[in-house]
């Protein structure tokens, strides 16, 4: 007796050509591919109709369109409602950085009763104290500018009395009107050096507008799916019930016979067939609520809430094919939409900002100091002659002088320049492992498309062939019962032919869901899921319309749905924008695609309100690694660097 081991099947049997048959499948699936209309002449499935119906013993039904559930999910949903707050918080910063340069009032009073032993003759008069009362008041106005100077104007009213004997006149009324101006020449010198915290601000607003574009786009993608999920539930439950009734109908046919020529075994098996599907018929109800429960959940609205004892009836999938898609183009475009890309651009932004901050403290304090005043006096508690006199007698005073101020060493200031060369290093690197991250992304989400997309004719395939067997074997079932020949192997033969079907058929409508689903997720990965017109949030309001739409229940009745119900209200907006016009700078990038990376880097910086920041000094901020700065390498410029990893991408 020879005994054949699997290394002996391995070393006779001729290889297995793993590449050919792939070769062959990948050759069968460009075919599908380039020719849409293999998909798009597939008949509806049976169950098309019988999930668009209500389907569940409950008192009303109601229809769902997904496009009009993401319109009210995007004014409902909590997920959605907590990160659209974000936004509108962190412009609040732009405003106080904004309101540095506003102009401050102030006012100061002090009263001295004072009483102490004099220590020279010239203090009063060679009395042994000096008793004295002064009280003044002083109002003014002060502000800091844009090129960092400081402006301050006050004016001081004083009531001044003593024992002093040459204190003449007593009773004294003074004011003085003072004019001070003080403008930095080194650190803290120019516009762009004062206005980087609000700069910054305006940076982080659009890095929280682009988060919550990349949180919208997921938490969308979330309830299409959910959505999508509810409609599959339903279908392989209106599939179970198919399978269970044909069960049924068997073990009733056999149930009949039994005191002819069936035999218990077949009996056995039937009714061992019937109570198995019913648990699956149990469990895919179930699954159906749940579902139902996920969707209100993630869609949060008040008019899903309230429909306890409501079907919901998803609308019908089309398979609209899609044209093949082009990897470069998915990738140039996600680059330019999605939103954790701009986030780590406006990131990298911020940090070259930061960069020049830092660099400018390195320099000494130098400060000119100019101060002009005029005063008056007058005795006899006459205030208001006194502030008349400040205009009329005497001559102007005037003083001018210079602050320096410099560290030995220099070492904070040298160790935040070191810090943000880092950080803008660090945030380089950042940027690439998005990009990297993003277009892997894109990569998956166009492979599986396709996939989907040709494993539906597939999969369609594989229920008509399980139906033809299904049907030979119940017609060759039945003529053996016809024939009083009782056949239990056929019996079972046939069971397992039905759930054979039940599965070709779940797994072909899993097919097209999926199909669906990897439109969507495309989409999101190259961030056109949810295209926001603005990079600001918004208002917009939805003309009135239903979401659902009311279809007959068993009995007949139809489900009213109040207008009130079906109003989407205008998007919150939160606190209202009172930030200037220059907020609202925005760049088209649809009817502007970027022929290279460096243009859109270059638009990204001019978004900024105001003056952009210096594009030639900001990007040489630091070197890609932070180890070149020891070891004498040449810097490499940003920019260059930033644009160069994009085009490694398409190349």
């Amino acid at each position: 007796m020879l005994i054949t081991t699997p290394l002996a099947l391995s070393q006779t049997s001729e290889p297995l050509d793993v590449a050919g048959i792939l070769r062959s499948l990948d050759n069968q699936q460009q075919e599908i591919l380039t020719d849409g209309s293999a998909i798009q002449d597939l008949p509806d499935a049976w169950w098309i109709d019988v999930v668009g119906k209500p389907i569940l013993s409950r008192a009303d039904a109601k229809k769902i369109d997904i496009e009009k559930l993401l319109i009210l999910a995007v004014h409902t949903s909590a997920e959605i409602a907590v990160n659209r707050y974000e936004p509108f918080i962190r412009r609040t910063d732009v405003k106080n950085a904004d309101a540095n340069f506003d102009w401050n009032y102030y006012f100061d009073t002090l009263w001295r009763d004072i009483s102490e032993p004099t220590g020279s003759v010239l203090a009063a008069g060679g009395l042994n104290r000096l008793n004295e009362h002064d009280l003044s008041a002083t109002g003014g106005f002060r502000k800091n500018n844009r090129q960092g100077s400081t402006i301050e104007i006050s004016q001081q009213m004083g009531h001044q009395n003593n024992n002093s004997r040459f204190f003449d006149p007593n009773d004294q009324g003074n004011a003085r009107l003072t004019l001070s101006f003080t403008q930095p020449l080194l650190r803290g010198r120019g516009e762009q050096f004062n206005t980087g915290l609000n700069v910054l601000a305006r940076i982080d607003v659009d890095v929280a507008e682009a988060q919550f574009l990349e949180t919208l786009q997921d938490q969308l993608l979330r309830i299409s799916e959910a959505y999508w999920n509810l409609y599959l539930q339903r279908a392989i439950l209106a599939q179970k019930v198919k399978l269970y009734s044909t069960t049924v109908e068997i073990e009733q046919r056999i149930q009949a016979r039994l005191n002819l020529d069936a035999s218990k075994p077949s009996a056995a098996s039937a009714k061992s067939a019937v109570t198995s599907r019913r648990s699956d018929l149990i469990l895919a109800r179930a699954s159906v609520a749940n579902a139902e429960s996920q969707l209100k959940a993630l869609v949060n609205a008040r008019i899903l809430d309230e429909a306890v004892d409501v079907e919901l009836i998803p609308t019908e999938p089309e398979i609209v094919i899609e044209s093949p898609v082009e990897l470069k183009t998915e990738l140039e475009t996600a680059v330019v939409n999605r939103g954790n890309i701009q986030a780590a651009l406006k990131n990298l932004t911020a940090a070259g900002v930061r960069h020049d901050l830092a660099k400018q403290e390195l320099l000494p304090v130098l400060n000119m100091v100019t101060d002009f005043y005029l005063m008056g006096l007058e005795g006899e508690s006459e205030l208001g002659k006194a502030w008349i006199n400040q205009f009329k007698q005497g001559a102007p005073s005037y003083s001018v002088g210079f602050n320096y101020e410099w560290q030995i060493g220099n070492r904070a200031a040298s160790a935040r320049l070191e810090r943000q060369q880092l950080e803008l290093a660090q945030l380089t690197h950042q940027y690439r492992r998005e990009l990297a991250a993003v277009r892997a992304e894109v990569e998956i989400a166009a492979r599986n498309l396709a996939a989907s997309r040709a494993s539906i004719f597939a999969r369609y395939e594989a229920v008509q062939t399980a139906q033809l067997e299904v049907d030979s074997l119940t017609a060759r079932w039945s003529l053996d019962l016809q024939r009083n020949q009782s056949n239990s192997l056929a019996l079972i033969t046939l069971l397992q032919s039905q759930e054979r079907l039940n599965q070709a058929e779940e797994a072909y409508m899993v097919s097209i869901i999926q199909y669906k689903l990897d439109v969507l997720r495309l989409r999101k990965a190259n961030g056109t899921l949810f295209q926001m017109q603005t990079a600001s949030i918004k208002n917009h309001q939805i003309v009135n319309e239903q979401l659902m739409e009311a279809v007959p229940t068993e009995s007949g009745s139809i489900v009213e749905v109040t207008p009130g119900d079906s109003v989407i209200q205008a998007m919150p907006s939160g606190p209202q924008d009172s930030v200037e016009n220059g907020d609202e700078q925005i760049i088209d990038y649809e009817s502007e695609p970027e022929a290279t990376h460096r243009n859109y880097f270059e638009k990204m910086f001019h978004r900024l309100p105001g003056r952009p920041p210096d594009l030639s000094r900001i990007p040489r901020a630091a070197t890609l690694d932070p180890a070149e700065k020891f070891i004498k390498r040449p810097r490499l410029n940003r920019v260059r660097e930033v644009g160069e990893s994009i085009k490694s991408i398409f190349r």
